[in-house]
C-alpha cells in the first residue's frame, strides 16, 4: 500500500489512511485539516467515545481530568 497508495480512502468504512511516516506525522500535528472524528455513519458506536478519538479541545479537557485523579 505504501507505494501504490501512500493515501487511500475506504468507501466501505469512509476513512482515509495514511501509510508513510511523513503523511502520518503530518495527519497527527495538523488539528486544523485532520480530526479524530470517526465518520458519521459510525459516530454511536461506544467505543468511539473514547479519549482516542477525541480532538482538542475535548481531547485536552478530559486528559487533564484524568492526570488529576492519577495523580491523588
Amino acid at each position: 500500500m505504501r507505494q501504490t497508495s501512500p493515501v487511500h480512502f475506504d468507501e466501505a468504512s469512509q476513512t482515509w489512511s495514511v501509510f508513510t511516516y511523513e503523511e502520518a506525522k503530518r495527519v497527527t500535528i495538523d488539528k486544523d485539516t485532520f480530526s479524530s472524528q470517526p465518520p458519521k455513519n459510525q459516530r454511536k458506536h461506544s467505543l468511539m467515545k473514547t479519549m482516542v478519538m477525541m480532538d482538542p479541545p475535548n481531547h485536552t479537557r478530559v486528559r487533564s481530568i484524568k492526570e488529576k485523579k492519577r495523580l491523588t
